[in-house]
């Protein structure tokens, strides 16, 4: 699969099936739930300075961080664009990863699950408590772990 600006996705965990939800509750939370493709599930994609935004279509909230990156930082929808790159795994080139940096590009096609991380580090985008498949478990920044689907996601194209 091919990312391109300008389109709308929906991001599957491989572990779970859940897809990355931002909490219609509070508009911050980004929470693992039943994927139903709705607005809150849906991330556009914008490249600036050759680097990627995830947008969230129902109310404009960027994926990102609000602090620095160690284990159990919740991923939250942030107000301000966030900036990530995809790479491929180091264990299998046919999965790419995509990891906010400041200086870096990556090409974007891939064809399985990418891992989204934070770049320099071992912290990745996790489906918490080991890809719990319920409805609300926390999205969170932890150690890159090999082997590890509830730290890697699919991306379907939405609507």
């Amino acid at each position: 699969m091919t990312i391109e600006a300008g389109r709308k996705y929906v991001l599957i965990n491989a572990k779970s099936g859940t897809a990355l939800d931002l909490s219609g509750s509070d508009n911050v939370s980004v929470l693992g739930w039943e994927a139903h493709r709705g607005e809150n599930q849906q991330w556009e994609l914008h490249q600036e300075d050759n680097q990627w935004v995830f947008c969230n279509v129902h109310n404009g909230k960027f994926l990102g961080i609000e602090r620095r990156a160690h284990d159990n930082v919740p991923v939250r929808g942030v107000d301000a664009p966030v900036k990530w790159n995809i790479f491929p795994d180091d264990r299998d080139q046919s999965v790419y990863r995509y990891a906010y940096f400041h200086d870096r590009h990556f090409s974007m096609v891939f064809e399985e699950y990418p891992r989204i991380f934070v770049p320099d580090t071992p912290f990745n985008i996790d489906l918490s408590d080991f890809g719990n498949p319920d409805n609300g478990t926390l999205v969170t920044i932890w150690g890159k772990s090999e082997n590890n689907q509830n730290q890697t996601w699919r991306f379907e194209e939405g609507e």
